[in-house]
């Protein structure tokens, strides 16, 4: 099976308000709708209490966001 993993941060106001958003447009794009079918959604499989980036000191969460296509033989 191959699986995909998206781990990102979301600096948006308030921290975390884009997450769904941002999977609901990965989910609606036409590459995701035909390579991983009706049933293997993206998921959201973690997601962060908000924290201060050291780099840039702006609040932001960790989330990450996972996929599973369906096997083909080829």
């Amino acid at each position: 099976k191959t699986t995909l993993v998206l781990e990102a941060k979301d600096f948006s106001a308030p921290p975390g308000a884009q997450v769904t958003k941002f999977k609901d447009a990965l989910v609606s794009s036409p590459y995701f709708q035909n390579s991983l079918g009706r049933t293997n959604e993206l998921k959201l499989t973690s997601l962060s209490p908000p924290a201060v980036a050291p780099d840039s000191g702006k609040l932001h969460v960790l989330f990450s966001l996972e996929g599973r296509f369906p096997e083909k033989n080829r």
